[in-house]
């Protein structure tokens, strides 16, 4: 039975589609297509077809194509349809691929009622010379599966020259990435079948066996581009979209055109290799996309990978899926799943008018959604705060069994922690108050279980404005053997290393004027700046006016930084505002003299004055020059205290390892587990 709550929502998409209907009479275009996604169906064939026709009309031909593209996969009998997309096609000079819907619409037009327009169109493609279909197009004509892991290619297509069967063979090649230094995976398929004929045109065909491309790395997607080898190599192109998924085995392999219409093969490594498992509690991460370059990507990976060592049943999952490798080495002992395939689904792509606001999100990722949390058996979930249509509909649809845990990496709101914590006030005495209440993490702390940061600090403010349980442990640290602080400081570098983007936020122009101050004192230190930003001229115009040309030195990059903190006495942070501080963490490792300020709550968390290291009262110019001048007048007089505080740096700096961190985790999941049920048929 339908119920009623069901049975309004089907009038109501009735209701919205018929007034949609309305607006495109009357050639309101862009309202009308507001309306149709609202009453929009997915398995609508109509419903696609007239959001195909607004876009248009509007002239966006991509999006045009798109729905269009969608109504003749779920009816395909139409051929006014095909009309109308052969149309968009050639005004987006994609003429191979119009020419192959209007030569499907002319045979669906039984009745030839379109045959004089069909044959105009196929004049006009023929003839436009920004259209004109080359002497050379190459494309796949059909892919079929002939046994479990076997597909049958046939591509076809007209080339310049006659070209035998033993000169011609479909070569497959990886791209690259950034974890892996070795040549890109590559193979060559001989032909299984091969014709041409006395005009050039020919129909070839390759078998692909899904386990050649089969890899077994860190690195869970990898991409093959095709090309045909013959008297040259050419690009095979995609006439029609290709939303297939093939499954086998542990993999998943997912065609698709680029955005030149050149057809490649996803490869996506998914289930973990066999291992014992410590419990049978299912870890969950959320990543947006797995590709991504940035602190919340790494840190992320990094614990998954770390629980994973541990004996934790891990998954790491990418909401959405591209076609370019994960940034950071993901372990074959982590599951890796996505959600939605964003060369199909995307929540900025799919009409900008009706999807692209910050209230709402692609229907199609929600049901992309949905099926994901359906299938999958997730017992405990790790979100890290993204936009709010993400985490939103992520909370929304997430089972009520599951524990939620939302990490919280924002330095905004890690700045506001800070500026609470210095004032000693609440949230309520804040001037911020108002605008941070209003933010999607405080709206969604109802919603969650747990709340995930990575400095304990933070537990002062937020324990006084939720009940829900506070996590705070800081990110792994893992620095490897070959960063050891067995460097007394009397045989480093009298210099002061400053490490971090040239941008104001880091400080340094203060940190130089202190510095000038000093060096009639200390004449032989120096400063070294290891990074690049928007402020190196700035900083190069400064250090030329207060004539430190010889003194202070901008390094740029280095990808060595842990060698430089091993020769160098002292490490100087001074950040308007910082949540952890990882340079920080590095450098006590590495025995350097760690100085940073009271001004940021990293600074605060990980530094011990005068136990592990020194910290300013703030961090102005006096306050810097202070610091500065008495760290180096006790290195200068061989303070044997100076070696303790290396000691102490150095075994404060082992908390931060992987062992340490995964035992942090373990214990909040066992009293997170003991807070909320989890179905009884789990093993535990």
């Amino acid at each position: 039975m339908i119920r009623q709550s069901q049975l309004h929502n089907m009038i109501l998409k009735k209701i919205y589609y018929f007034y949609g209907k309305h607006l495109e009479s009357k050639k309101l275009y862009t309202p009308a297509i507001k309306f149709y996604t609202k009453g929009y169906s997915e398995s609508s064939a109509i419903a696609n077809y007239r959001l195909g026709f607004c876009y248009q009309k509007l002239k966006d031909y991509e999006n045009a194509v798109y729905f269009f593209k969608k109504a003749i996969t779920l009816e395909a009998n139409k051929a006014h349809w095909y009309l109308h997309i052969s149309t968009v096609l050639g005004k987006l000079n994609k003429n191979a691929e119009a020419l192959h819907y209007l030569k499907l619409g002319i045979t669906v037009d039984k009745d030839n009622k379109y045959q004089k327009k069909f044959i105009t169109l196929n004049k006009k493609l023929h003839t436009n010379p920004e259209t004109e279909l080359g002497a050379e197009n190459i494309f796949i004509q059909n892919v079929e599966q002939v046994e479990e892991s076997t597909f049958l290619y046939t591509i076809e297509g007209t080339i310049a020259t006659n070209i035998e069967k033993d000169n011609i063979s479909l070569y497959l090649e990886s791209r690259e990435n950034t974890i892996e230094h070795t040549p890109p995976y590559s193979l060559f398929l001989e032909p299984y079948t091969y014709e041409i004929d006395e005009n050039g045109f020919f129909m070839v065909s390759f078998l692909l066996n899904l386990s050649t491309l089969k890899i077994d790395s860190d690195v869970v997607i990898y991409t093959f581009d095709f090309l045909l080898k013959a008297d040259k190599d050419y690009r095979i192109k995609v006439i029609e979209d290709l939303q297939d998924v093939w499954h086998y085995e542990d993999y998943d392999f997912i065609p698709y055109g680029t955005k030149y219409n050149n057809y490649s093969l996803m490869v996506v490594r998914k289930a973990s290799i066999v291992i014992p498992k410590r419990a049978a509690t299912n870890i969950t991460f959320f990543l947006f996309k797995i590709h991504y370059k940035g602190g919340v990507s790494k840190v992320t990976i990094d614990l998954a990978n770390a629980l994973a060592d541990a004996g934790y049943n891990i998954t790491l999952t990418s909401m959405f899926l591209t076609n370019t490798a994960n940034m950071y080495p993901i372990s074959k002992k982590v599951n890796f799943e996505y959600i939605s395939i964003s060369s199909h689904y995307h929540v900025n792509t799919l009409p900008i008018d009706a999807y692209g606001t910050k209230e709402n999100i692609s229907p199609f990722f929600l049901d992309d959604l949905n099926a994901y949390f359906a299938k999958s058996d997730i017992d405990v979930l790790y979100v890290p705060i993204y936009s709010p249509p993400i985490l939103m509909s992520i909370m929304s649809t997430v089972p009520p069994h599951v524990i939620k845990i939302v990490g919280d990496h924002s330095s905004r709101r890690y700045e506001l922690y800070s500026n609470v914590l210095n004032s000693k006030n609440t949230l309520e005495d804040t001037s911020l108050n108002r605008d941070m209440k209003r933010t999607l993490f405080f709206k969604n702390i109802c919603n969650i279980d747990a709340i995930h940061t990575i400095n304990p600090l933070i537990n002062e403010v937020l324990i006084k404005e939720t009940n829900k349980m506070l996590i705070s442990i800081p990110n792994i640290i893992d620095f490897g053997s070959k960063i050891t602080n067995n460097t007394p400081l009397t045989e480093r570098r009298k210099c002061i290393i400053l490490v971090g983007s040239l941008t104001s936020v880091k400080n340094f122009d203060t940190v130089i004027k202190a510095f000038s101050k000093l060096t009639k004192e200390y004449t032989d230190w120096s400063i070294e700046i290891y990074g690049a930003g928007s402020e190196e001229r700035k900083l190069v115009k400064l250090i030329k006016v207060l004539k430190l040309v010889n003194k202070v030195n901008l390094k740029g990059f280095t990808t060595d930084i842990e060698d430089v903190y091993k020769n160098s006495m002292i490490h100087l942070s001074a950040s308007h505002k910082e949540s952890f501080g990882l340079t920080i963490v590095e450098s006590m490792h590495c025995g350097s003299i760690t100085v940073s300020t009271n001004q940021t709550i990293g600074a605060k968390y990980l530094i011990d004055h005068e136990r592990t290291g020194f910290l300013a009262e703030d961090n102005s110019e006096s306050g810097i020059y202070d610091v500065l001048k008495t760290v180096l007048s006790r290195i200068e007089e061989d303070d044997s205290s100076m070696s303790d505080i290396q000691t102490n740096a150095y075994e404060a700096s082992n908390n931060f390892n992987s062992v340490n961190i995964v035992q942090q985790w373990g214990k909040a999941i066992g009293l997170l587990r003991k807070n909320k049920s989890i179905p009884t048929n789990r093993v535990l």
